[in-house]
């Protein structure tokens, strides 16, 4: 450090040394700095630790390195004066799977980071007492009664000669046949363990053997696991443990008998059971693990009481020794087992003549076992009657929902008729029965398709805001509209939605002996993606196909005219119907070239049966007198033909007594038609046709609108007119339908 001092221009200086000592030094040293030792042998180090500061300081001892875990200090903290020096010694054991060199650091922790000081030294670890030991395997298999030796082979490892005393944990059958050994380094030797298990000492067992060295102290052990199997039995196994048959049934169940021993042997079969069971064998001869079927007969005849059986099988060997096995049996009656319950959603329906109607049936079995069931219809209405399937397949307390289509035709009588469902079990005569009552009337009723959900109402178009003449114009047409069911949700969700007819399905033109066909799917649809099933009457003189979606119609080769169809799909809750199609069939070219070689002659086609009172009469239903072409009338059929001029051959219409439409609907089993017979129906715009009609028929609408236009002037000049008003004023749709 230099201080300079000035005074009127004059400086001098004076220059001093400052020197700063280590007030908290320490020194360690350790001694030897390097060692070699064998593996589980304890070392120790001499640390000589010195204080040469100026302070007391207060130290700990630590050690840093692989075998630091390993490691003891004969003191771990003490404390020295200045310049007090203090010996303490450090331990290492490593284990005795250490070998290896291996450096630790110790370290002089204290209290001031300047006192802080360490040092290093190096262990070599020599494996002088390792050893290991060599088995073949760690599972073996011995019989009973039987001697088994399994050798053991001591490795001594290590750097010294050294003994090993043996011991066991395991049964009393198992033993070694040498408890000391002693091995010279790097050599080995061999010692036995042996097992004899007993007569029935059977199953799986662990033998522990323990090692330890006179040297080293080294402990180790070894495990082996010891499976027993029987030199002399078998196994017997019913394959069903428990079932189920039905008074007057048989059947059969398999026995597995297995030749568990390792020697040939004899097995007698005894069964104890009723007489109504019998076995199809009573000895049998087995190699050594094979294993053969007893089949087990049971025929309970009608007499046998139904209740719980045990049906006990024993296989005996020459040594007396048994397997066996059960089967709990329980004999229930036939009805029990596969009777059948049937249910409606109603006892009864009401369906209009000519309209389709369904009703939902549930068929459960409530027997134990599965069953076929053969769906019947019965009855004085089975037949316009169907049911969809007529054959199911149910499992036990399984249940399946079935649609019975009801299809009156036109010449079915009105009123009631009975219809009686039966759910029979296939060749058998049990059966469940539900019967119902239809009755057909003339009117429309909402128990017909299209069903109307119960949550859905039905409504009037509303009048408000049309004129006098309007609402008598609305009237008139309703006269001779078919007013539809507006299906309405009041609490804005639907279960279900009716399927849809997308278009009209067009007329269709066919020639004698060919056949159309006409995929529905391209004319219905469904909101839901429900699955449809088609529906159609057959029309008379014509053959209908029906195979999925696809409806082919077939016209013989002797048949031409006119007929008309309709056709219904339904997704099992709702049926809808289509448009009337006209079917038109014309002659094949053959028989159009043997037409035009004669002249046309009047047939009895073209006469239209004509009622006053009935404007629904026309060329193909009876109503009352007979006209022909709409100008003159005839109180009978032969006093028409008479009249007609040029007439030599006339062929008698269909009488009323023929048989009646037929109910087709889609099945899987319908004849598929060929190619060459099937064309796809193509969408063609209606064409006049060039049959002649009656003036009447043709005008017929016009002529009955202007009557009615008529009486109401009538009526309305008369007085009546404030009656009439109030009529079609009326807003609930119950008035006004009045």
């Amino acid at each position: 450090m230099t201080f300079q001092v000035t005074s009127q221009g004059v400086s001098k200086t004076v220059s001093h040394s400052i020197i700063v000592e280590n007030c908290h030094a320490t020194t360690v040293i350790v001694q030897p700095v390097s060692q070699q030792a064998c593996t589980c042998e304890e070392k120790s180090f001499k640390l000589t630790i010195k204080n040469n500061g100026k302070y007391l300081e207060s130290y700990t001892l630590s050690a840093e390195g692989p075998l630091s875990s390993y490691t003891t200090f004969s003191t771990k903290t003490f404390s020295l004066s200045p310049e007090q020096t203090m010996d303490i010694t450090a331990y290492i054991k490593a284990p005795c799977n250490m070998a290896g060199d291996y450096s630790t650091t110790f370290k002089v922790n204290a209290g001031s980071r300047y006192a802080q000081t360490e040092t290093t030294a190096s262990l070599k670890l020599i494996p002088c007492y390792d050893y290991s030991f060599e088995v073949e395997k760690n599972l073996y298999e011995t019989c009973e009664n039987q001697k088994t030796t399994i050798p053991i082979t001591i490795n001594n490892l290590g750097t010294q000669d050294n003994s090993y005393t043996i011991t066991l944990d395991a049964p009393a059958w198992i033993s070694v046949d040498q408890k000391t050994m002693k091995v010279t380094a790097g050599q080995e030797k061999v010692f036995n363990m042996i097992m004899q298990p007993p007569l029935n000492t059977i199953g799986n067992f662990t033998s522990i053997v323990k090692f330890d060295s006179d040297k080293g102290t080294i402990s180790q052990n070894l495990n082996l696991d010891v499976h027993v199997g029987s030199c002399y039995g078998s196994t017997l196994a019913f394959q069903q443990k428990q079932d189920t048959i039905c008074n007057g049934l048989s059947g059969s169940y398999i026995v597995l008998l297995k030749n568990t021993g390792k020697f040939k042997g004899d097995f007698s079969i005894l069964l104890e059971a009723p007489t109504w069971v019998k076995i199809d064998k009573s000895l049998v001869t087995l190699e050594p693990g094979a294993e053969t079927q007893v089949i087990v007969t049971v025929n309970p005849t009608g007499d046998v009481k139904a209740t719980d059986y045990s049906i006990v099988l024993k296989a005996q060997d020459a040594n007396k020794l048994e397997s066996s096995d059960s089967l709990s049996l329980k004999i229930v009656s036939q009805e029990e087992c596969y009777k059948p319950s049937v249910s409606s959603e109603k006892d009864s329906i009401i369906v209009p003549k000519e309209s389709p109607a369904t009703l939902l049936f549930t068929i459960e079995n409530d027997g134990l076992k599965s069953s076929d069931y053969v769906i019947e219809l019965s009855g004085t209405a089975a037949r316009f009657s169907l049911i969809n399937p007529s054959t199911i397949s149910l499992e036990p307390g399984k249940a399946q929902t079935l649609y019975l289509y009801v299809f009156p035709p036109t010449e079915t009588d009105l009123g009631e008729y009975t219809l009686s469902l039966t759910a029979r079990l296939k060749d058998s005569s049990i059966a469940s029965k539900k019967d119902i009552k239809i009755t057909i009337t003339g009117e429309e009723t909402n128990e017909t398709g299209p069903f109307v959900p119960e949550n859905e109402t039905k409504e009037e178009p509303k009048t408000e805001g049309k004129s006098f003449f309007q609402k008598i114009w609305d009237f008139i047409k309703s006269i001779f509209t078919k007013k539809t069911v507006e299906q309405k949700n009041e609490t804005g969700f639907s279960e279900n939605h009716p399927p849809k007819l997308l278009k009209n399905i067009p007329d269709i033109k066919i020639k004698s002996g060919e056949a159309f066909t006409v995929n529905l799917t391209k004319y219905f649809s469904d909101e839901d993606k429900d699955k449809l099933n088609f529906i159609t009457i057959k029309p008379e003189n014509l053959d209908i196909l029906i195979k999925g979606n696809e409806i082919t119609i077939v016209a013989p080769e002797d048949f031409s005219g006119n007929r008309e169809i309709t056709f219904y799909a339904t997704d099992g809750k709702v049926m809808i119907a289509s448009n009337k199609v006209e079917i038109t069939v014309e002659p094949s070219e053959e028989e159009q070239e043997t037409t035009e070689e004669t002249e046309t002659q009047p047939e009895c086609n073209s006469y239209y049966y004509f009622d006053n009172e009935n404007k629904d009469c026309d060329s193909k239903e009876f109503c009352g007198t007979y006209m022909y072409q709409g100008l003159e009338v005839f109180d009978t059929k032969e006093e028409c033909l008479e009249n007609l001029p040029e007439i030599e051959n006339v062929t008698e219409a269909p009488s009323e007594n023929e048989s009646s439409p037929v109910i087709n609907i889609t099945t899987n089993e319908s004849e598929e038609p060929s190619e060459e017979e099937t064309k796809e129906v193509t969408e063609e715009p209606e064409k006049e046709t060039t049959s002649k009609k009656s003036f009447f028929t043709e005008y017929r609408s016009y002529i009955i609108l202007a009557i009615i236009v008529a009486i109401i002037i009538i009526l309305v000049m008369s007085g009546l007119g404030k009656k009439i008003l109030a009529f079609f004023e009326e807003e609930e749709p119950d008035k006004k339908k009045k």
